[in-house]
């Protein structure tokens, strides 16, 4: 009896190491399956993944490429830009020197008129204006028929700035241009008009404020 158990127990434990085996057998098999399915999805999904790997790195390519162009259009247009700039700094400093030399010359010239301002005041004789009898001094004003005159003393203005060649003093106190001509200002003639009047031929020299003619006189 103790040997057919044992009998028994034995086929039982073999059965069932037999049913064990096969047991395992399908799960092996089913993990196999199940492995090569994930295997092939995982290929399929590496496959995929290097596909994307190959476009990002196309795209950066050409995003490099891309930028190394605009780059150089970048960097022209800076370059330009720098030309303009050079060029019209130069310009300025041109400009400002110009303008440096014209300011110069301007006061030189208005240093020089006062100088000759100076110079000619001067040289003019006012101890000797009071000795001066023209009759005009004492009446102050005259008319011959075309302008009212009135005369206007260098000493009030010496007038060392105004334009008159040759300005100096007659015998009788008038103020004369190198051709004898008495110097006048006027309202209503332009610089340069020459005119006859009772003392003489005139020039205008300067412009006066009232309608009259004013003659420059020393006294």
């Amino acid at each position: 009896m103790n040997k057919d158990n044992s009998r028994l127990e034995i086929m039982v434990l073999g059965f069932l190491i037999t049913i064990l085996t096969v047991a395992l057998m399908a799960v092996a098999y089913t993990d196999m399956k199940s492995n090569k399915a994930t295997q092939a999805k995982l290929d399929a999904l590496a496959s995929e993944t290097d596909a994307i790997h190959s476009r990002i790195d196309a795209i950066e390519e050409h995003t490099e490429k891309h930028n190394a162009e605009n780059g150089e259009i970048v960097q022209t247009l800076i370059e330009n830009i720098n030309d303009v700039k050079t060029n019209l700094n130069d310009e300025v400093e041109k400009l400002n020197d110009e303008i440096k030399r014209v300011e110069e010359s301007k006061k030189k010239k208005k240093e020089e008129q006062q100088a000759q301002a100076v110079a000619y005041t001067a040289s003019v004789s006012y101890e000797g204006g009071s000795g001066y009898n023209h009759p005009f001094r004492s009446q102050g004003t005259t008319n011959d028929g075309n302008y009212d005159y009135t005369w206007y003393s260098q000493r009030v203005l010496p007038g060392g700035g105004l334009n008159i060649p040759g300005r100096h003093v007659d015998e009788d106190g008038f103020v004369r241009d190198e051709n004898g001509n008495l110097c006048i200002a006027a309202r209503d003639l332009d610089k340069g008009t020459e005119i006859d009047t009772p003392f003489g031929k005139a020039v205008v020299y300067d412009y006066c404020p009232n309608g009259n003619l004013d003659i420059y006189t020393d006294w």
